[in-house]
C-alpha cells in the first residue's frame, strides 16, 4: 500500500500544474495512473468544486486534496479487490448498468437531438423585441370553441366582447376576454407560440391548452427594448433547448409506449385494490400496507404488453423491492406504479436494442461506481471501523441536547422585483390568473 501513496503523491505534484492552467476542459486528459485505474481530467473537474481563493496556493492546496482523495479512493478499491469485495458490491449494483444504459439513451435520443440553430436564435430574439396585447375565449369542447370561431370570423371579431361572456376564464370574461399586455417568456407556452405566429388582428383557431380550448386574437403590439443579441443568445439558447428536451423526451417516450401495445385488465386492479388494508399505519408518513394476495389472485393477469404479462404477484413483489413502498390501495395508484414499472423496463428495452449497456461512457461510470463502493467498504473495514454506541446511550444524548435537533419554522417565498409600477400590476394579473411567478 505505502508504495502506491508514494506513486500517488508524484503524480499529484507533477499533474498539478496541468489542474490548475488548463483553461480548456479536455476531459481525457490523463491526470494519474495507478495500477490498472486512471483518472481523467474530466473525473477530476466533475468531483472537483470551484471556488474563489484569497490566493493561488489556497488554490493550489485545495486542488491537491482533491486529487489525493481521489487517488486514495483508487488505491483503496485495488486493495479492496484484493481482499474480495468486488463480487460483493457488484451483487448490489445489478441493475445499474441498466439505469446507466437509461441515462445514455436520453443523451442519444434527447440531449443530442436538441440542437438549438443560430436561425432559430435570432427568430426568438426577434420576437422578444415585440409586446403583444391580447384578448382570448376559452370554452370547456373543441365544438363550443369551433363554434364561437366561426361567429367571431363571420362578424369580424365585432363580437369578441359579447361572446367573451361565455368564457370559463372568470377573470377575463368581463373584460371582453382582455389579457393585457405580455412579452415572450412571461407566458404559457401554449399561449405564446400561437400567439406570435398571429398578425395583428388575426383571430387563431380553437387550440387546446390545460385550461380548456382557446380562441385567441391580438389587438395590439409594440416594440420593447432589449438587449443585444449577444447579451441575450446564452439565455435564449437554454431556454430553447431545455424546451426541445422536454418535448423531445415526451414525444420519444409517447412513442415508445404506444408501440408497446400495453391494456391493462381493470377487473383485475380494481381486485387489487380492494384487497388493501383499511387499516392506517401507525406513521402517517408511511404508505399503507401492500395487498395480501391468494395464490389464485396473485395469478390474475395485471397487464400485458410487449413485455409479456404482469401478475398481480409480479406487481407485489416489484413493489416490495422498493426502498419506499408504493401505496396500492387505489386503482389510481396501482395504475401509476405500473406505468412508472413498465415505462423503466420499456427504456431499458430501447436502451438494450441500441446496445447502449455496452457504450464505453456506460463502463466507465459502472467501473467509477464500483470502484467508489468497494473503496468505501474497504475503507469502513480496515479504515475507519465504526464503534457500536448502545441504543440507550443514543437516546440519552439526544434528550440532553434535543434542542440541538429542532428545526426553526421555514417558509418558501418569491420575489419579483420590477421597474415600473405598470410591469408589477401586469405580473400581478397574470399570477393571479395562475400564471408561473418563476417566469
Amino acid at each position: 500500500m505505502r508504495k502506491y501513496f508514494i506513486i500517488g503523491f508524484l503524480i499529484l505534484t507533477t499533474m498539478l500544474t496541468a489542474i490548475i492552467g488548463c483553461g480548456v476542459k479536455r476531459e481525457n486528459k490523463l491526470l494519474a495512473k495507478i495500477s490498472d485505474r486512471t483518472i481523467t481530467l474530466g473525473e477530476f473537474e466533475q468531483r472537483y468544486r470551484h471556488k474563489v481563493y484569497p490566493s493561488e496556493e489556497e488554490e493550489k492546496e485545495d486542488k491537491m486534496k482533491t486529487l489525493n482523495t481521489m487517488i486514495e479512493e483508487k488505491l483503496f478499491a485495488i486493495a479492496g479487490e484484493k481482499d474480495g469485495m468486488r463480487e460483493e458490491v457488484e451483487k448490489t449494483l445489478e441493475d445499474y448498468p441498466d439505469r446507466l444504459a437509461v441515462n445514455q439513451l436520453y443523451e442519444e435520443m434527447v440531449v443530442k437531438k436538441a440542437q438549438v440553430s443560430l436561425i432559430e436564435l435570432k427568430k426568438t430574439y426577434r420576437k422578444m423585441g415585440r409586446e403583444l396585447h391580447g384578448r382570448h375565449i376559452v370554452l370547456k369542447t373543441k365544438e363550443e370553441a369551433d363554434s364561437i370561431y366561426r361567429e367571431l370570423r363571420k362578424n369580424d371579431a365585432k363580437n369578441f366582447a359579447d361572446l367573451a361572456r361565455l368564457s370559463i376564464d372568470t377573470k377575463t370574461k368581463d373584460k371582453a376576454g382582455d389579457l393585457g399586455w405580455f412579452v415572450w417568456g412571461r407566458m404559457d407556452p401554449e399561449h405564446q407560440e400561437i400567439a406570435y405566429k398571429l398578425k395583428l388582428g388575426q383571430i387563431s383557431k380553437p387550440f387546446e391548452t390545460r385550461f380548456g380550448w382557446d380562441v385567441l386574437q391580438i389587438v395590439d403590439e409594440r416594440t420593447k427594448k432589449i438587449r443585444t443579441f449577444e447579451e441575450e443568445k446564452q439565455t435564449i439558447e437554454s431556454t430553447l433547448k431545455r424546451q426541445k428536451m422536454t418535448k423531445t423526451a415526451t414525444d420519444f417516450l409517447d412513442k415508445i409506449k404506444s408501440r408497446a401495445k400495453i391494456h391493462y385488465d381493470t377487473t383485475a386492479i380494481r381486485m387489487l385494490a380492494g384487497k388493501s388494508t383499511q387499516d392506517k399505519p401507525a406513521n402517517p408518513f408511511e404508505p399503507p400496507p401492500l395487498p395480501v394476495l391468494t395464490e389464485e389472485e396473485g395469478k390474475q393477469v395485471i397487464v400485458t404488453s410487449i413485455l409479456g404479462t404482469i401478475t398481480a404477484a409480479d406487481l407485489i413483489a416489484d413493489a416490495e423491492k422498493k426502498f419506499r413502498k408504493p401505496p396500492l390501495n387505489t386503482e389510481e395508484t396501482i395504475i401509476r406504479f405500473l406505468e412508472g414499472e413498465l415505462t423503466n423496463k420499456l427504456l431499458v428495452r430501447a436502451a438494450g436494442r441500441l446496445h447502449l449497456q455496452k457504450h464505453p461512457e456506460v463502463i466507465k461510470n459502472y467501473n467509477r461506481t464500483l470502484d467508489n463502493r468497494v473503496a468505501g467498504e474497504y475503507r469502513k473495514k480496515y479504515i475507519t471501523p465504526r464503534e457500536e454506541i448502545p441504543e440507550d446511550e443514543m437516546k440519552s444524548y439526544y434528550e440532553t441536547n434535543k434542542e440541538t435537533y429542532s428545526i426553526p419554522e421555514r417558509r418558501a417565498a418569491k420575489v419579483v422585483v420590477i421597474k415600473s409600477k405598470e410591469e408589477s400590476e401586469d405580473i400581478y394579473r397574470r399570477i393571479k390568473r395562475g400564471g408561473d411567478i418563476g417566469k
